[in-house]
């Protein structure tokens, strides 16, 4: 999807920037570490949450409307789940 591919263009800037670093002996202000940090946190946490999701989706889109009928939820609050467990701090329960 075009948010994949943004992520992966961000992912390629942070390595560039890190080899500038690395390699060429740049240096890079504290804000400019937060940043950087902030950054491959956010890149991680894509990540995890596709996977997650690559793992928990069914083979079949007919699947998904079944599963719903069945018990009576939307889809949408399986991405809730999903968002739950990685980031328990978002549940209100």
């Amino acid at each position: 999807s075009g948010l994949t591919l943004s992520v992966a263009g961000i992912f390629k800037e942070l390595l560039t920037i890190s080899a500038s670093i690395a390699f060429f002996g740049d240096v890079v202000s504290g804000i400019n570490a937060v940043g950087l940090l902030v950054t491959l946190i956010g890149v991680a946490a894509y990540n995890v949450l596709m996977m997650l999701r690559a793992r928990d989706k069914p083979e079949d889109e007919h699947e998904v409307s079944d599963h719903a009928a069945q018990d009576g939820v939307s889809p949408v609050a399986g991405k809730r789940d999903v968002l739950r467990r990685v980031f328990p701090f978002l549940s209100r329960r």
